[in-house]
């Protein structure tokens, strides 16, 4: 979604899912989370959507407002880092 922070926070999640899932984990083995955002004014929204994906105990997390992002379309962008057991 072109300017809907709610629909780009949740399409991150899931590709955050499906990317840990294909190395066999789960987003439970998400230890830290860098969130890059546009607009800080929409953490109540990202961090609503996120809570949908994560659960206690949550993973290290820091959120950074910048000017830009890979495509002047992005409201959002997520670094993860996951611990895996094997």
């Amino acid at each position: 979604g072109i300017g809907n922070v709610e629909a780009q926070t949740r399409q991150v999640c899931e590709n955050l899912k499906a990317a840990v899932e294909q190395a066999g984990g789960t987003l439970q083995d998400i230890c830290r989370v860098d969130v890059y955002v546009r607009n800080m004014e929409h953490f109540s929204t990202i961090h609503k959507v996120r809570m949908e994906y994560f659960h206690p105990p949550l993973p290290a997390s820091t959120m950074v407002e910048i000017a830009k992002m890979t495509s002047p379309d992005y409201l959002i962008e997520i670094n993860a880092i996951a611990v895996l057991p094997n």
